[in-house]
């Protein structure tokens, strides 16, 4: 059920609150944070080998890492009448890594209304929204990775020849270079959601009550993922990728239920209840990738080589309904009764409704005039119940398919024993 309402209004004047939210994230001391590689040069001594310290005395390369600024700041409002009650939120924030390609950006705001016309009719309107941009490394191993592995076999000794040497192309780093983070790779990730809900309660007589709630849940997530065609030494794509993924997400509920509850004689109280329930979900994927890059500023999917795409849409609808009765004794002892179908769209049209009976009964054994008085307990109720449930099923649970896997060496990955 989508129905989220953090904060309400309140009877009374406007009031309003401002926050804010500062602070900073860093590495303390980097150059001696990650632990030294070693290695065996050509007399056979071990040498320990610290590639940030010899990059930044050698190089002048000492700013791979930064001080980032983290920044929150928002502001609520509330009030209302007697009739209507309102609640506004705005936040804005930005986070800040340590390295300058790790941020992100995120705008966010919350709207809640309640409406009460009449005594017996209450409307509750919740609106939210989110927008964020971020970057990141995710495009390959970070940072750390190319220091902690740095000086790999066989060695950096100098004047070895080989790539990762202390004066090679590599700099004694393993397969990439720092600087590449910042100028050749690029991964960013947007989102942009919308949360909405409606609830109306109404109770049209004493003996009557239903409710209506009705959600939504809309999100459009677009990563990219781009290796700039450099050609440059330290790149693990130097000829170029660009990989894009649009992910659009939906879920739909719908909540109806009433309660009608009569007394047909003294201490004796009869609830029926019936209600329907409707959940939707969706999910569509498009991604596309293309490799092979002609120029360092050519950067969009036609401009690749090779090409490739695919696309993937997934939706799964439930409808549900159920009845249930329930007898009380005095408000001490409840026998209860109910039966729920529910139909899902992974079984096709003709699949008919599954049936989950319930049965219940309970005592409140301190109410009785015979344990009031008893010093050991304050409350003590005593309850069975018998019923059975299910689980929503997958969109393919009806049709399940299989395809050949096979592991290293060439043995089944699906075994007996597995």
């Amino acid at each position: 059920m989508i129905q989220i309402i953090t904060k309400k209004g309140r009877q009374g004047r406007p009031t309003v609150n401002l926050r804010v939210r500062q602070g900073a994230a860093w590495l303390p001391d980097p150059f001696h944070l990650f632990p030294p590689t070693y290695y065996k040069n050509s007399a056979g001594e071990i040498v320990e080998f610290n590639v940030l310290e010899n990059d930044c005395l050698e190089y002048g390369n000492c700013s791979w890492f930064t001080t980032g600024h983290a920044q929150s700041y928002g502001s609520e409002m509330r009030g209302g009448s007697e009739a209507v009650q309102y609640y506004f939120s705005a936040d804005w924030d930005r986070d800040e890594g340590a390295v300058p390609y790790n941020w992100k950006n995120k705008l966010s705001g919350r709207a809640n209304l309640t409406y009460v016309p009449t005594e017996d009719l209450t409307v509750d309107f919740s609106l939210g929204g989110i927008r964020s941009r971020a970057q990141s490394g995710s495009t390959q191993q970070p940072l750390s990775t190319a220091i902690i592995w740095s000086c790999p076999a066989p060695g950096c000794e100098r004047g070895s020849g080989f790539p990762n040497a202390i004066d090679g192309p590599f700099r004694g780093y393993i397969a990439y270079l720092p600087e590449i983070y910042e100028e050749d790779v690029e991964g960013f990730e947007n989102l942009d959601r919308t949360i909405f809900s409606v609830a109306a309660k109404h109770d049209p007589w004493p003996w009557l009550n239903h409710r209506l709630t009705v959600g939504g849940d809309f999100g459009m997530t677009k990563t990219s993922n781009l290796w700039r065609a450099s050609g440059r030494i330290g790149s693990i794509l130097p000829s170029g990728r660009r990989e894009v993924w649009h992910v659009r997400s939906t879920f739909v509920n719908l909540d109806y239920g009433a309660t009608g509850t009569v007394e047909p004689i003294a201490n004796l109280s009869l609830a029926t209840s019936a209600g329907v329930q409707f959940y939707r979900k969706a999910r569509e994927d498009a991604s596309a990738r293309a490799d092979v890059l002609p120029v360092k500023a050519l950067e969009t999917l036609s401009s690749g080589s090779i090409q490739t795409a695919t696309e993937e849409i997934i939706e799964n609808k439930t409808l549900g309904a159920y009845a249930q009765e329930q007898v009380s004794w005095k408000d001490r002892i409840f026998l209860t009764g109910a039966l729920r179908g529910d139909d899902n769209s992974a079984f096709g049209k003709e699949f008919d409704f599954v049936l989950y009976p319930k049965f219940s009964g309970s005592w409140v054994v301190t109410d009785e005039p015979f344990f009031a008085d008893n010093p050991l307990f304050s409350t003590l109720k005593l309850r069975a119940a018998w019923g059975k449930a299910g689980q929503q099923p997958d969109v393919f649970a009806a049709l399940r398919t299989y395809e050949a896997s096979v592991g290293p060496g060439g043995v089944p990955t699906l075994t007996p024993s597995a």
